[in-house]
């Protein structure tokens, strides 16, 4: 392992190993761990668990345990290899003012919004942040 570079102020390893070539189409994937991290997109009790959004919202979430156990195994083979893990999560201001109005896509497409107007007793409930 050689000393990191700097890169737009953010410092990244070098790694002497070389590239592991993936097969894909239309052209190979060159991949090294000092260049790749693992992106966790949304496993949040919201959507995987019974009580998150999806439930409520009348979706079945009882198939999500293999779901979650082979995200926790990526994680962990990630982390063993020196990758970052990097997790994003949906979710609004608890007044929902960052999903926009009537006049939004949101409005008209989140499901968690859709279920806050059919069921009140939920407002807050779904996808705020520090819920």
């Amino acid at each position: 392992m050689t000393a990191p570079v700097s890169i737009a102020g953010v410092d990244l390893p070098l790694d002497d190993q070389p590239a592991r070539v993936l097969p894909a189409r239309p052209e190979a994937l060159r991949m090294k761990r000092c260049e790749t991290a693992l992106v966790v997109v949304d496993m949040q009790n919201a959507y995987a668990s019974l009580g998150g959004y999806l439930d409520l919202a009348g979706f079945d979430v009882s198939s999500t345990g293999p779901v979650i156990a082979n995200i926790k195994r990526a994680c962990a083979a990630a982390r063993a290899a020196g990758m970052p893990v990097i997790f994003f999560q949906n979710g609004w201001d608890p007044a929902y003012v960052e999903a926009g109005g009537p006049g939004s896509p949101n409005w008209h497409k989140s499901n968690a919004l859709k279920t806050m107007r059919k069921r009140p007793e939920l407002e807050g409930q779904l996808l705020a942040q520090s819920v």
